[in-house]
């Protein structure tokens, strides 16, 4: 697994919900979903607000992610 460094990208340090939802083309109601089952990306609750850190969720993207012809 290669190493990452959010800070060498041009990122935010964290992703609403909705900014989240936009990147992967989901509905919001699917992140929910999966919070509520303890899926996903690590997420933290800030201000009443959720949050995802931009590390977690770089992570969480090459953990799910499958090289060609590999089966998931």
């Amino acid at each position: 697994m290669t190493s990452i460094d959010p800070l060498q990208t041009d990122l935010p340090p964290y992703f609403s919900e909705a900014a989240l939802a936009l990147r992967w083309q989901l509905a919001c109601g699917t992140l929910r979903k999966w919070r509520s089952r303890g899926d996903g990306p690590a997420y933290s609750k800030l201000g009443g607000r959720i949050r995802y850190r931009t590390i977690d969720v770089l992570r969480y993207e090459q953990q799910v992610s499958h090289a060609a012809g590999s089966k998931p």
